[in-house]
């Protein structure tokens, strides 16, 4: 029996809160909003409030904004198993079973993307970021 684990870990990716562009008329490039406090302070951290949203505003008209990346999402960190055995059937044939569980312990990653100063979700995860666990098992024979 052959067992692979893989353990995946990360920071989060980085968090950005743009504003609606009332700078130019440019469409190659964000607004980003103003920071007015510590965005990862002074607010009551959970797993769905990632930081606070009071801390932004939007930028004066011809304005850009003085903030682009205010912290992070939650960190990442997964688990993906393999368990394999062969049998030989004979000296040049066997066959070999595998089963394959990805996310092992079913861990949800929330995330945000950031989003706009006037959003009435900024600074709440809304979406899971990756997929629940899945497992599969096959048989391979070999020949």
């Amino acid at each position: 029996v052959l067992f692979r684990s893989l353990q995946y870990f990360a920071s989060g990716q980085p968090i950005s809160v743009t504003a609606n562009n009332n700078a130019d008329t440019s469409p190659y490039h964000d607004v980003y909003a103003n920071l007015t406090c510590d965005p990862m302070r002074g607010f009551q951290r959970t797993r769905f409030n990632i930081f606070n949203p009071a801390c932004f505003s939007q930028p004066a008209a011809g304005q850009y904004g003085t903030t682009r990346s205010v912290g992070s999402q939650p960190k990442i960190f997964s688990t993906n198993l393999s368990v394999l055995k062969n049998f030989p059937i004979t000296r040049q044939h066997q066959l070999q079973f595998r089963a394959e569980a990805y996310n092992l312990f079913n861990h949800p990653l929330f995330s945000t993307g950031g989003g706009s100063v006037t959003s009435p979700t900024l600074g709440t995860a809304t979406s899971q970021s990756n997929s629940p666990r899945s497992m599969q098992f096959g048989l391979r024979y070999s020949y």
